[in-house]
């Protein structure tokens, strides 16, 4: 059994409570063929819009992430020189 934390027992009792509430209000109801059809081709629609803007996101980490590291190996690259002449300038005085 995988243990959980507070705040992922406080998120799954919260779902489950709002599971519950929809079941209360919706449970009972049917629909017909055609709003069914129509519930699955807006959820297909709605599943490739999210896994689109999940892709989306995956690229903005990768540009974040090189981003990151550029800036790093610059700024070793830049600030020992300037560290040296800062201290070369203090000796003089």
């Amino acid at each position: 059994m995988i243990k959980i934390d507070t705040k992922d027992h406080e998120q799954l009792v919260e779902i489950y409570g709002r599971y519950k509430e929809y079941h209360n209000l919706y449970g009972d109801s049917t629909i017909s063929e055609e709003q069914d059809q129509a519930i699955r081709n807006k959820a297909t629609e709605l599943q490739g819009t999210y896994d689109y803007y999940k892709i989306l996101v995956l690229e903005l980490e990768k540009c974040i992430g090189s981003y990151h590291s550029i800036r790093n190996s610059l700024k070793s690259k830049i600030y020992p020189p300037a560290r040296k002449m800062n201290t070369i300038n203090r000796k003089k005085k």
